[in-house]
């Protein structure tokens, strides 16, 4: 009687082990997903890795991009620019949010990049 307790006991423990693995693949290729498409609709590609919380700044003109901005770096890296108080100022600016990780475009495909 001990000896089926402890494989129902078991078995359960491998069932819920199993629903979280299948829980995390599904959430990763979400996440994939998400970042494929903001790929191919356009994003600004940053040099570097993107940094969740962190402002991105135009190499042009040296000032932070607005909220709602589309990023992405090509490590498989996409984020949304979201407001928030980084700098602890009392101001909030625009700064790495909304992350979505997944594949780096491949070379010599063409991905879309926001233009400024």
């Amino acid at each position: 009687m001990r000896a089926a307790s402890i494989i129902r006991e078991q078995v359960g423990i491998n069932s819920l082990a199993e629903m979280k693995l299948q829980s995390a693949n599904d959430h990763a290729a979400s996440q994939a997903r998400i970042a494929a498409e903001r790929y191919a609709n356009g994003c600004f590609m940053v040099s570097g890795l993107l940094t969740q919380g962190a402002p991105i700044y135009n190499p042009k003109n040296g000032r932070a991009l607005a909220r709602g901005v589309v990023v992405c770096d090509r490590f498989g890296n996409t984020g949304v620019l979201i407001p928030a108080d980084f700098d602890r100022d009392g101001k909030e600016n625009a700064v790495v949010g909304l992350p979505a990780f997944g594949n780096p475009p491949a070379d010599g495909i063409d991905t879309k990049e926001v233009k400024f």
